[in-house]
Formats: C-alpha cells, structure tokens, sequence
C-alpha cells in the first residue's frame, strides 16, 4: 500500500491535492533512511546483482567488475551504477538517487571499491 501511494504521490506531486496524501515528506524521509525498496523489481534485481558481486568477489578477490565485463555484462554496468547513484548521493542530489545507507552498508561489507565516486 505504501508502494501505491509513493507512485500516487509521484503521479500527482504538482497537482494541488498533494497535501491530502497519507504518506507525507516526512514519513517518506524515513522510509527512505531505512532502505525501504519503492519497486519490488528494484529490490529482486539489486539483491540479485549483489549475490553475483559477492560470488565475483570470492572467485577474483576484489570488487572491481568492468563495466563492460564479457562473463557478465549486467553485473558490469550495475557496480558502475552503484558508483554513480553514490556520487550523486555525496553531492547531495537526493532527488532520484536509488541507494541509501542500507545498500552502502552491505557493499561496504564487502569491501567495495567506490573508486571515482568518492572523488567529489
């Protein structure tokens, strides 16, 4: 339900009876802060690609997937998706970002290489 009311709220964030939604900006900072996942595919394909960077690790002992690696080209281009969703994070664009504190964490675990993106 609050999945529905996030796109609703998306959907209608100009028009004039925003302010009757239930899931208010506060509350939605809080979801947000926990790693709520807003789409259910989002969170399956984010897990999926961390379990496959997490076998990546144990087989070649480091986190740096090419962006364009041949075996597996998504896993590529989700690590520099996480790279770049990072960076923007660190510059303060909090408007789109698709990773929180929760995904940082996890990928920190395994001791993930942000490269550029902590050069902000």
């Amino acid at each position: 339900e609050i999945r529905v009311m996030y796109q609703q709220m998306k959907n209608d964030a100009k028009k004039s009876h925003y302010a009757d939604w239930r899931l208010k900006p506060e509350r939605l900072e809080k979801l947000n802060k926990i790693g709520f996942a807003w789409k259910l595919k989002d969170r399956t394909d984010w897990d999926f690609r961390f379990q496959e960077l997490s076998e990546y690790k144990e087989e070649k002992g480091h986190t740096n997937v090419p962006q364009h690696y041949i075996e597996n080209r998504p896993l590529g281009k989700w690590v520099a998706k996480q790279r770049y969703q990072y960076g923007k994070m660190l510059r303060g664009f909090t408007n789109d970002v698709q990773i929180n504190q929760c995904r940082i964490d996890k990928l920190n675990e395994l001791q993930f290489d942000w490269g550029r993106a902590r050069d902000v």
